[in-house]
């Protein structure tokens, strides 16, 4: 919406890519040490899959890398899942290593349009907020040395229902890392 009021010449500030964390082959650098990774799990809201996205279609495409990806992506209803079909596809042709899963907050239509589900029948996954459970059905348990889950979207949703959660799931601040 923000976007859209802007007018064609107007400055937008943005910032460059900011990281502490990278990934290559099997394994995780954050802030400059290098730690092998069997299981790299992401929880994103909305936009904050792109970074994850990127990490994930780029592993998936090396035969070298056998780190196993899973993906809890959440958005406030079905046609607002971005990358969707390119997220299937990534599932699709690697079962073995990519596992998605996706929760939205409702079923209720937009007024921009027609909703890719329509009702609860036709949806496949969750429907409400990131909890305990989804993250206990969906992403590894947390076990200090090879697992590692990365979080990027909305802050509430970071600080009120991912920290928590994955702190009971058996993840520490070691074995979490920002986007």
């Amino acid at each position: 919406q923000f976007l859209d009021s802007l007018a064609l010449g107007d400055i937008l500030p943005a910032k460059g890519p900011l990281g502490h964390i990278s990934y290559e082959r099997d394994a995780l650098i954050v802030n400059g040490n290098r730690r092998k990774v069997r299981h790299f799990s992401f929880v994103c809201g909305g936009t904050g899959i792109t970074p994850a996205f990127r990490i994930i279609s780029a592993s998936l495409c090396d035969k070298q890398d056998t780190t196993l990806f899973y993906l809890l992506y959440a958005n406030s209803r079905s046609d607002e899942i971005l990358l969707r079909d390119e997220i299937d596809e990534l599932a699709r042709r690697h079962p073995n290593r990519f596992k998605r899963w996706y929760t939205i907050s409702s079923l209720s239509r937009g007024n921009d349009g027609p909703l890719r589900q329509t009702n609860e029948e036709d949806w496949d996954f969750s429907i409400g907020r990131v909890d305990l459970e989804m993250i206990q059905e969906h992403i590894p348990e947390g076990d200090g040395s090879s697992c590692f889950v990365g979080l990027c979207g909305p802050l509430g949703m970071i600080q009120q229902a991912c920290l928590p959660n994955l702190y009971q799931h058996g993840y520490t601040n070691d074995t979490i890392g920002c986007f």
